[in-house]
């Protein structure tokens, strides 16, 4: 119990566990949110670059293919190329040079570089004879810029320059993305309520096993966990019930058992006291006396010893795991069936054994042969004078069965049930007067479950009784 109270404190309460889903919970709803609020804004703002990009490129190029197909680049030739593609209505700023950088041409009215030299990294790219491509995104616009080299033949003959700010998409991109946000704080809103919700009916939940935790800990394994639900929480619970009832019964045995083991043990241990007692105080005691109570205190420690040795028996069936042995019972039943033999003549009984030879089971000779020396000197011990025994022993499909039939007093019906309790005896005046224990059958019925197989009883009072044993047979090779 002192294992279990010391357990039980390190889990006082749920609030660590609590503590570590709501932090869990909290770091990952903070990389769904960032994810959330960054990933969509990112991928329209890379659409609207993408799209911008073809269409200036598209644009530039398409201008740079007409003017290419001009016989000289004037302002003049110019402006009606870009009046048949249409550029002129576009918010863009259009520039044209010439090979050296000189711009020939400037759409804007207010920052014209008409007839200057300009070294903007677009128009030096372009005139290096590539594409070129540029967007900024920042203070609510999308700055974009584009450049294309007028080719002739393998001669570069100028560049086009064009250059806009797109104020609408960027308005739109915002507008997005704070209603993404909008909606990201409403969802973290209600998934808080939602996990502490959550949390507090977890807490419970948590709160019921430690309860019960705690009460099995203290030793009351009446308590049981009521838990609703279909989840792992409400499954340790039910295997928590389960094992306070497996406990709660071994404890009831085992209170019961050290009740009748120690009932047992004081009625001889009070004879040796009062017969030596008797002998010490009565200094006239004459030696027929001493020597008739000498014979008395032997046999209660006979009785003492063989109560050990069926205790030390109990155990053995109780606890000791099973051995991978295969055991002959033939030769089990025959050796008990000797060792018995002076006994049942002593009895005047007629003891008759039949045994058939493939009859080996896989089980230690130490249990076999509890089960049988049991069954076969009960049958003796309780048995009328010219009585008869009889013991079989054959094989029956995958079975072994093994029968001990007597004509001795035989069992009352109402109690036959309970013949195989530790300690109970059907004629308690007899068993003592026998030397019974009362552990013998209990021997025979722990065994007996121990190794996997059956006993029955069948017996008519006053009659005699029959029982069988049916075990697994072993159906291995030879010899192993």
């Amino acid at each position: 119990m002192a294992i279990i109270s010391k357990q039980t404190d390190i889990l006082r309460t749920p609030q660590g566990l609590r503590r570590k889903i709501l932090f869990i919970y909290a770091l990952m709803l903070g990389i769904v949110l960032v994810i959330v609020n960054i990933y969509p804004v990112r991928i329209m703002e890379r659409q609207i670059v993408d799209t911008a990009r073809d269409n200036m490129l598209s644009d530039v190029t398409a201008l740079s293919s007409i003017l290419r197909q001009s016989s000289e680049l004037s302002p003049d030739t110019i402006s009606s190329a870009i009046g048949v593609l249409r550029l002129d209505e576009q918010n863009r700023r259009i520039i044209v040079t010439d090979p050296s950088g000189l711009v020939l041409y400037d759409s804007s009215s207010k920052n014209s570089v008409k007839g200057k030299v300009v070294v903007y990294a677009e128009i030096i790219t372009a005139l290096g004879g590539e594409d070129v491509f540029y967007c900024i995104h920042e203070e609510g616009a999308f700055d974009e810029w584009a450049a294309a080299p007028i080719m002739r033949g393998n001669l570069i003959e100028g560049a086009v320059y064009f250059y806009q700010q797109d104020v609408e998409s960027a308005k739109l991109l915002g507008s997005v993305e704070s209603n993404i946000r909008l909606v990201s704080f409403a969802a973290l809103g209600l998934s808080i309520v939602a996990m502490l919700i959550f949390n507090r009916s977890l807490g419970k939940r948590f709160s019921a096993l430690l309860v019960g935790v705690r009460e099995a800990g203290s030793g009351n394994f009446n308590y049981r966990i009521k838990m609703k639900g279909s989840d792992e929480l409400t499954q340790i619970a039910g295997e928590f019930n389960e094992l306070s009832h497996r406990i709660q019964r071994s404890e009831t045995a085992r209170r019961q058992f050290v009740a009748d083991a120690s009932h047992e043990l004081k009625t001889p241990l009070a004879s040796i006291k009062l017969l030596s007692d008797s002998i010490s105080q009565n200094k006239n005691i004459s030696r027929d006396t001493v020597d008739e109570f000498l014979g008395d205190i032997g046999n209660e420690i006979d009785r003492l010893i063989r109560i050990s040795e069926e205790l030390i028996a109990i155990n053995k069936a109780d606890f000791t795991a099973e051995e991978n042995y295969v055991c002959n019972m033939a030769d089990t039943v025959e050796r008990a069936a000797d060792r018995l033999k002076i006994k049942a003549e002593t009895a005047q009984v007629d003891l008759q054994v039949s045994c058939e030879g493939d009859c080996a089971v896989f089980a230690t000779d130490d249990g076999i042969y509890h089960i049988v020396f049991n069954l076969i000197e009960n049958a003796i011990k309780y048995n009328r004078k010219e009585g008869r025994v009889t013991v079989t022993l054959k094989r029956v499909e995958d079975n072994v069965v093994f029968t001990v039939e007597d004509t001795g007093i035989g069992i009352p019906l109402h109690e036959q049930k309970r013949v195989f309790e530790r300690f109970f005896r059907v004629d308690k005046n007899r068993s003592r007067a026998t030397g019974g224990t009362g552990l013998g059958l209990s021997i025979v019925k722990e065994w007996t479950d121990k190794l996997g197989g059956e006993i029955t009883l069948k017996s008519t009072y006053g009659e005699g009784s029959v029982f069988k044993v049916v075990l697994p047979a072993y159906t291995g090779e030879a010899g192993v």
